[in-house]
């Protein structure tokens, strides 16, 4: 039984990672969607974060540094890849989060007449936090939703 034990612990210390990811269909054209996803500086408006930047200030560019803040917490991630009107990829780089990775994409497609945004997150637990791991994928996946719906709302209210 003391090894069975041992055993949950060193795979749940160990492999803890998923990827999620949450879509909304919006009534409004690729243009006008991206020109809110591309600014990931204002990212916060829509989710439950503090504060974001980008620098340089603007769109998302290929090399720009996403910082984000949640209480005494942060992020700072680069952005990798960028296809306009299309996608944008970013890797992190430094947290205070628990975090081995933590690494976001925005996806925009065509649906029907409106435009589809696909919003991922893939990442990995780091030491003790592991523990809590359902519970972070839990919350996630719920701010991921809220933060989809909320850059919906206000692309739709424009």
């Amino acid at each position: 039984m003391k090894n069975f034990c041992i055993s949950i612990i060193a795979l749940l210390l160990i492999s803890c990672k998923a990827t999620q990811y949450r879509t909304v269909s919006i009534d409004a054209s690729k243009e006008d969607v991206w020109k809110v996803v591309s600014r990931l500086g204002d990212i916060h408006n829509y989710s439950a974060l503090d504060s974001a930047s980008i620098t340089p200030p603007g769109e998302a560019k290929v090399g720009s540094i996403v910082f984000v803040t949640q209480g005494k917490n942060y992020g700072k991630s680069e952005v990798t890849f960028v296809e306009p009107s299309k996608t944008i990829k970013t890797k992190l780089i430094e947290t205070s989060w628990p975090a081995n990775y933590w690494n976001e994409s925005w996806h925009l497609y065509e649906d029907g007449e409106n435009t589809g945004l696909k919003y991922v997150i893939d990442f990995q637990g780091k030491g003790l936090a592991n523990l809590g791991f359902p519970f972070l994928k839990a919350y996630n996946g719920s701010d991921m939703k809220k933060t989809v719906n909320n850059i919906k709302k206000h692309i739709e209210s424009m």
